[in-house]
């Protein structure tokens, strides 16, 4: 589902805040490969050295060693999805996902030991979460290990989120600073940015830069993404929208 424009174009979009392209991407510019780590390429990138067949495992201990700090984005669907993403803050201003829950009708319980299981094998610093259920939030802080806050919500929040992620998907430079780790828990985050898009009226056109919220739970793990990554970098320039749909496209939007 690589849909993104060219490296030229890309950073066009970020420098003039163009529309890069006709596909009504959110996150236009993100690219499975350019955004994405294996394993060894992650301790490769670590190290300085070529590696081979290390294992998960061996690279988080490699990067607690190195005295990396692990962040954690969760979005409580309720009705739809509840998503924990975990992700690691280099000291290069990188940020890598390297692990996921996200699953519908998770209850309080569900999520407390989700949120203790990953606080433990990552020693995450802090989480990141929903502000819109305090309850949740003050449940999480009384559990031993757990540490969160809520993402402060604004009229501009979601925009100055999305651009936060943009920054880190590819910058004005056509640098990367978003890298996922491809395992079998972050498929579904792949895949995500490779349908979000923005809500359109009954005309085609976009909702006040609002991006779709459906059932599949695209939007919640989008939303953990973008709790993480803005609470850490803060916002990013102004949003590059890309929601000009070519002409089939549209007229399956409006039937």
């Amino acid at each position: 589902f690589n849909l993104a424009s060219s490296p030229a174009d890309m950073a066009e979009a970020q420098l003039l805040c163009n529309k890069p392209s006709p596909i009504g991407l959110v996150y236009p510019n993100f690219d499975q490969f350019e955004n994405g780590f294996t394993v060894d390429e992650a301790y490769s990138y670590l190290s300085g050295d070529e590696e081979s067949d290390r294992t998960f495992g061996q690279l988080i201990s490699y990067m607690h060693d190195l005295g990396i700090e692990f962040f954690g984005g969760q979005d409580f669907g309720h009705t739809d999805e509840t998503s924990l993403v975990v992700g690691a803050k280099l000291p290069t201003g990188k940020i890598w996902i390297l692990d996921m829950i996200s699953a519908p009708g998770l209850e309080i319980p569900d999520i407390i030991k989700y949120s203790k299981e990953l606080s433990e094998t990552y020693n995450i610093k802090k989480w990141y979460c929903d502000s819109a259920y305090p309850a949740y939030i003050k449940m999480l802080n009384k559990e031993d290990g757990v540490s969160a806050v809520g993402v402060k919500k604004g009229k501009d929040s979601v925009n100055d989120g999305i651009t936060a992620v943009q920054a880190k998907i590819v910058d004005a430079m056509n640098k990367r600073h978003l890298k996922i780790i491809k395992r079998k828990s972050t498929e579904r985050i792949f895949e995500s940015f490779g349908v979000y898009k923005w809500k359109l009226d009954g005309k085609g056109d976009p909702i006040d830069g609002t991006p779709e919220h459906g059932k599949d739970g695209t939007a919640d793990i989008m939303d953990a993404i973008r709790y993480l990554i803005y609470s850490l970098y803060g916002k990013g320039g102004k949003v590059v929208f890309d929601y000009e749909l070519d002409k089939d496209a549209k007229q399956k939007a409006v039937h």
